[in-house]
């Protein structure tokens, strides 16, 4: 019994010590009192590291080379088109190339798949233009074919394009 009392007492103290020690670093933490805090004294030698002296170079940089953004027109060669073409109005205008036509986006939203019990195998579930289908990976809707299904994304082709269809949460 008294070695109970004797611990009881031993552990009474050190949970007393440690809750000090915890309420002395927040009050330390929050107060604005400098005189509290301890001054900091570094005794002793301090670490000198040794800082190599620098030499000057031994190089020169050789500037004798051609301005790259200078056109480049010899004596020898002429330009494609003289002036007096383009001042004649002989000379076509470069029509720039079409752009390919940007592809409407599908409102198709992936919201999430399901276990088909059958066979398995994973069946997507796509909302498309306000109606839900269950497919599973190779379906097609409309143009758009279902290539993997994932949890958080479903991997669809649409006219020969590749992309990915987050979930919609």
């Amino acid at each position: 019994m008294k070695h109970k009392k004797a611990l009881l007492y031993l552990l009474g103290f050190l949970v007393i010590c440690i809750w000090g020690i915890i309420i002395m670093r927040v009050y330390a933490a929050v107060g604005t009192d400098k005189a509290l805090l301890p001054a900091l004294n570094i005794a002793g030698d301090t670490i000198k590291t040794h800082v190599p002296v620098l030499q000057p170079d031994t190089f020169q940089l050789q500037l004798g080379y051609a301005d790259p953004f200078k056109e480049l027109e010899t004596e020898g060669q002429q330009s494609a088109v003289s002036v007096a073409q383009v001042a004649a109005g002989t000379v076509q205008p470069i029509r720039p190339v079409p752009a390919a036509p940007m592809l409407k986006p599908v409102n198709t939203r992936y919201l999430g798949y399901v276990w088909n019990a059958g066979n398995r195998k994973k069946v997507a579930i796509m909302n498309q233009n306000g109606r839900e289908l269950m497919l599973e990976e190779g379906g097609l809707i409309d143009e758009l074919q279902l290539i993997s299904i994932s949890s958080d994304s479903v991997k669809v082709k649409y006219k020969g394009k590749t992309s990915f269809i987050r979930i919609n949460k």
